[in-house]
């Protein structure tokens, strides 16, 4: 375009980006005023239509009898990353607060009325790990380039601080969430011995990719690899095999067996108050489930899981008593 202003299609986009949406369109007068009160350009009615038509052609604008941005993310698309963002445990409170603000100005209307729960940030467990960021750049940048891992992990301590371990050399493999946490899956072998196992990425102190390539996964699982399969029987992130069980629950709490669990069990017998499915988990995290659901669920096998919570059942009894 002739003696065209090389950044007035970017001040045209965000004058509309502020102030227009599928809802509130803006004329051309509206839209010209707007640039010259804020950018001081001063162009004719007829510049002003050359520039809307290429963007319309581009996919940036629409609109005929009024014109508006074209937004990315529909409110309701907006409305979830957003609440993945504030309920995410796993995002520092400083990056929370700024990634909400970016997503907030992706359509003029765009939850404003969530601007009041940036307040409730600080109260939710997050993170304190302010390397996180850089430690999740350096675990992917391993995987890319199938690279070993030297990690260095921490365990709070009552006083506050945090005690540091030894470094490690892993292979990395996965980055998942759970439970609003980041995990890394890697194979942190002891004795040579090849195991997948879960690490807190926010218990890390460091991470830094090492010349040297990593196991291949195969040679550590011994077959194809399922990460959705995998995240289903490990629903606390503990390490090691999966086995069957046979468990009795209420009916009326299949529900909350199902959001631990998924759908992927057999119901063995069904009857009107409680019923018995099999599944196949991580017996260390099928545990901890069974003594924080025991009131409605009962581990029939293996027994030698059923004795196990017996036993835990009465540990926890006798500090009561």
């Amino acid at each position: 375009m002739e003696n065209s202003n090389r950044l007035l299609a970017i001040h045209i986009m965000e004058i509309l980006n502020e102030h227009s949406d599928a809802k509130h369109t803006m004329s051309q007068a509206e839209l010209m005023e707007r640039l010259e009160e804020k950018y001081g350009d001063v162009i004719s009615r007829h510049t002003c239509s050359d520039y809307l038509k290429e963007l319309r052609q581009a996919g940036y604008v629409a609109g005929t009898r009024g014109v508006y941005r074209k937004d990315l993310f529909t409110e309701r698309e907006l409305r979830t990353l957003i609440d993945g963002v504030m309920y995410g445990k796993h995002i520092p409170e400083r990056e929370a607060k700024t990634l909400i603000e970016k997503l907030r100005t992706l359509s003029m209307n765009s939850m404003r009325g969530k601007a009041k729960n940036l307040t409730y940030l600080s109260s939710i467990n997050r993170t304190r790990n302010d390397s996180l960021y850089d430690i999740l750049d350096a675990i992917d940048d391993a995987i890319e380039r199938d690279l070993k891992l030297e990690i260095i992990q921490h365990s709070p301590q009552i006083d506050g601080t945090r005690k540091d371990w030894p470094p490690r050399i892993v292979d990395p493999y996965f980055v998942v969430s759970d439970q609003s946490r980041y995990y890394l899956l890697c194979n942190a072998s002891r004795d040579g011995k090849l195991s997948l196992e879960p690490r807190r990425i926010d218990r890390l102190t460091s991470a830094r990719a090492i010349n040297e390539r990593r196991t291949p996964l195969i040679d550590v699982v011994g077959h194809d690899f399922d990460l959705g399969k995998y995240m289903r029987e490990h629903i606390y992130m503990f390490a090691g095999d999966a086995g069957t069980a046979k468990i009795r629950i209420s009916n009326r709490h299949i529900g909350s067996f199902e959001d631990w669990h998924g759908t992927d069990y057999r119901v063995v017998s069904a009857g009107e108050d409680h019923s018995v499915v099999r599944v196949t988990t991580n017996y260390d995290a099928l545990y901890y489930w069974l003594l924080q659901y025991g009131s409605v669920a009962e581990v029939m096998e293996p027994v030698e899981l059923r004795n196990r919570v017996k036993e835990g059942l009465k540990e926890i009894l006798a500090k009561y008593e």
